[in-house]
């Protein structure tokens, strides 16, 4: 059994270079909707027998770019969402407001949209669905995140592959239990 996880293609986006709060919650919000950035793939999915996509755009339209077949949306695929862990006017680079975020999920911040807890949930759900097709080859499409977190859970359950801390757009990262 093998599990291909592909990070969605690029989004077409420009990002501030330093924003407040509000400003970085806003461009979170907006890059679930902006379009994306394909580009011709060097991997197959021709041996993938079933794909499930993340319903954000970015994903879906990645799925049908890169997969032939009956592709199911499956919301537990979404990224962990970003979000300012605390309210200022200051200005902070933006890449301190990634991290900043992904901090305040770490630690369960009320403040956030999504605990980790329920971050590990959905990928329990997730986990439940490889072992219902425990004899096919799937091939999910989600986020960069969500990526990082779920290559522990595969680990976990014996498969092999090579983990990334920065999944790439568009790129196939394989994972397979003999």
């Amino acid at each position: 059994m093998k599990i291909g996880l592909v990070r969605h293609f690029e989004v077409k986006i420009s990002t501030p270079k330093s924003c407040d709060s509000d400003t970085f919650n806003k461009v979170c919000r907006l890059y679930d909707t902006c379009d994306i950035i394909p580009f011709p793939t060097k991997f197959s999915t021709l041996d993938y027998s079933i794909c499930y996509c993340s319903p954000l755009k970015r994903a879906y339209e990645t799925a049908h770019i890169i997969y032939d077949g009956e592709i199911i949306v499956c919301p537990d695929l979404v990224e962990v969402p970003m979000q300012a862990p605390f309210q200022t006017k200051k200005n902070l680079r933006f890449g301190l407001w990634k991290v900043l975020s992904r901090v305040g999920w770490a630690f369960n911040l009320k403040k956030m949209p999504e605990t980790r807890k329920q971050t590990d949930q959905r990928m329990e759900r997730i986990v439940e669905i490889i072992k219902k097709n425990n004899s096919k080859n799937i091939l999910l499409v989600t986020h960069g995140f969500f990526i990082t977190c779920l290559q522990s859970k595969l680990k976990k359950m014996g498969f092999k592959g090579k983990e990334t801390l920065n999944p790439s757009n568009g790129t196939i990262y394989e994972f397979v239990n003999n």
